[in-house]
C-alpha cells in the first residue's frame, strides 16, 4: 500500500506510458510548435506550483530524446548556490555539445569568461583602493562620479561590453552548427521561479541578452505569478508590471490544462490502494457498506474542484485520508463524504478542527463553519448527498455537543422567524430534520463526531 506519492517511473522508449492524466497529446502539441519555430525562442509552461509540471517536462524530455532532440533539464532551484548563471548556463551546454564542437565551444568560453567579469561602474574607486587602501575608495568613488574622465572610461566598458555580447552570440551560434543535428537544442529550465529573486531575474537576463541566438529552445516550467513576485521584490516596487516584464524574456506561453478532479481522484483512489479497505469482502459483503467507492471519490472530486485544489495537494489530501484508514476495523462505519469532510478540516483548517474536536463551537457556529467547507449545490442527487453529510454531521457534534449541554434538543429551522430556533442550515428545515431523524433511528443516535476525529488524529503518529 502506498502511503507517499512517489515520482512516476519515466519509461525510455514509452515516456508517458505511466501518465494517468492523458498528457502526452499536450506534449505532442509543444513538439509541433517548436517544428515551426526551430531557428529558437523561449517558451514558458505556465502553471501554479504543485499542477505535476515537473513530471510534465522530464516526460516531454524523454520524449524529445525519442525524437532525435539535443536536450538538457536544469533544476535552477538547486544550482541558484552558483551565483554566475552565465557559467551555470555555458556549463550546461556543453554537456550536449559533440566532441567535434569543443574546439568552438572555447572560443564561446573564453569570450564569455571576459563577460562574466564584473566591470566596475567606477574607475575612480578601482584607483583610489589599489593606491589610498579601502578606507578612502568609497569616499573618493562619490566625490568623482561626476567627472568627465570617468564618465569615458564607462562608456567604453559599454562599447567593449555590447561588442563583447556580439562575439559571444556568434561564436555560439558557430558552436551550435558544428553538430551533426540539424535540430534545435532544447533548454529546459525547471524551478526558476523558486529561486533567490536576484538569481531568477539575472538568469532571464542572460538568457535573453547572450543565448538569444538561433538554435536554441529555452522552456521555462514556471508558475508565472511566482515569479512576478521575485521580479517585484528585486526591483522594490509592488507597482510594477511583472506581467509585461516578463513579456521581453517570453515568446511562446502555454498553460497544461488540468485533468478532470473526477479522473485524476479516480487514479488517486487506485493509487493508494482504497479498495483494501473499501472492498474488502466483509464490507463488501455487508449491505450497510454499499457504493462507498463512487461516494468517496465523487464527493473528493467535488470537494477538489470547488476549493481549487492544485494536484499536490490532493494528493496529500489522499495520503491523509488513507493514513487515517489505518485506524478503522472493516467493520467500522466510515460515512465517506463525512470523513473526507473533516479530513479536509484538518488537513487545511487545524485550528477550526480543534475546535470542532474540543466541541468550542455551539451548534450554529459548527453549521456555519461546515457550510463553508462543504461544496455548493450542484446536481440535484448531489446535493441529497449534501444534505445527508451536514445531517450526519450535525448529528453526530450535536451528540458530542450533548455531553455539555444534556438538555440540549436537535431542532432545525430554516425561518429565522420562529420564535425560538436551535440551528439554522441552508437546507429546508423540514427536508434536513428528517433526515436527522432517519438516523437517530438507524442507531446513530448516541455515535459522536470524536467516533471519527480519533481515527484522524492518529495520522499524527505515523511517520511518512
Amino acid at each position: 500500500m502506498a502511503i507517499k506519492h512517489k515520482d512516476i517511473e519515466i519509461i525510455e522508449n514509452d515516456p508517458f506510458q505511466h501518465c494517468k492524466l492523458g498528457r502526452e497529446k499536450y506534449a505532442t502539441v509543444l513538439t509541433k510548435i517548436i517544428d515551426i519555430f526551430p531557428e529558437g525562442f523561449v517558451l514558458a509552461i505556465n502553471n501554479e506550483w504543485g499542477t505535476g509540471k515537473t513530471t510534465f517536462v522530464k516526460m516531454w524530455r524523454q520524449m524529445l530524446i525519442n525524437d532525435s532532440f539535443n536536450t538538457l533539464y536544469f533544476n535552477a532551484w538547486e544550482n541558484d548556490f552558483e551565483t554566475d548563471t552565465l557559467t551555470a548556463i555555458l556549463a550546461e551546454i556543453k554537456k550536449v555539445l559533440p566532441e567535434k564542437a569543443n574546439n568552438s565551444f572555447d572560443s564561446v568560453l573564453a569570450k564569455g569568461a571576459i563577460l562574466s567579469k564584473k566591470i566596475l561602474p567606477a574607475f575612480a574607486k578601482q584607483f583610489a583602493k589599489k593606491h589610498f587602501g579601502e578606507e578612502l575608495a568609497d569616499v573618493i568613488e562619490k566625490a568623482t562620479e561626476g567627472s568627465a574622465e570617468i564618465m569615458k572610461d564607462e562608456i567604453d566598458d559599454y562599447l567593449k561590453r555590447q561588442k563583447g555580447i556580439k562575439e559571444f552570440r556568434d561564436a555560439l551560434i558557430i558552436s551550435l552548427q558544428n553538430g551533426d543535428n540539424p535540430k534545435p537544442l532544447i533548454f529546459i529550465i525547471d524551478e526558476l521561479d523558486r529561486c533567490r529573486p536576484n538569481y531568477a531575474v539575472e538568469f532571464l537576463e542572460k538568457i535573453k541578452h547572450f543565448f538569444n541566438v538561433s538554435g536554441i529552445v529555452f522552456v521555462l516550467s514556471i508558475d508565472k505569478i511566482q515569479l512576478g513576485n521575485a521580479v517585484r521584490g528585486v526591483y522594490g516596487s509592488e507597482k510594477l508590471n511583472s506581467d509585461e516584464y516578463l513579456r521581453r524574456f517570453i515568446d511562446v506561453e502555454y498553460s497544461i490544462p488540468n485533468p478532470k478532479p473526477l479522473d485524476f481522484c479516480t487514479y488517486l483512489y487506485d493509487y493508494y490502494s482504497f479498495n483494501e479497505f473499501i472492498n474488502h469482502q466483509f464490507r463488501i459483503n455487508t449491505l450497510a457498506f454499499h457504493d462507498e467507492r463512487e461516494s468517496f471519490i465523487q464527493f473528493a472530486a467535488t470537494l477538489f474542484y470547488q476549493n481549487n485544489f492544485t494536484l499536490r495537494q490532493q494528493e496529500k489530501f489522499f495520503a491523509q485520508a488513507r493514513l487515517a484508514l489505518r485506524c478503522f476495523e472493516y467493520n467500522n462505519y466510515l460515512f465517506p463524504p463525512v470523513f473526507l469532510t473533516l479530513i479536509h478540516i484538518y488537513t487545511y483548517q487545524r485550528e477550526v478542527y480543534i475546535k470542532i474536536r474540543s466541541t468550542q463551537y455551539s451548534l450554529q457556529e459548527f453549521v456555519n463553519e461546515v457550510e463553508k467547507i462543504l461544496p455548493r449545490e450542484n446536481a440535484k442527487d448531489f446535493n441529497k448527498t449534501l444534505m445527508t453529510t451536514e445531517a450526519l454531521l450535525l448529528l453526530f457534534y450535536f451528540n458530542s455537543f450533548r455531553q455539555i449541554n444534556y438538555s440540549a434538543r436537535l431542532v432545525v429551522h430554516l425561518d429565522s422567524g420562529e420564535d425560538e430556533y436551535l440551528v439554522k442550515t441552508k437546507f429546508p428545515s423540514e427536508a434536513i430534520q428528517n433526515t436527522i431523524t432517519k438516523f437517530q433511528r438507524e442507531n446513530f443516535n448516541g455515535l459522536e463526531l470524536k467516533y471519527l476525529t480519533d481515527k484522524i488524529d492518529l495520522v499524527e503518529s505515523f511517520k511518512t
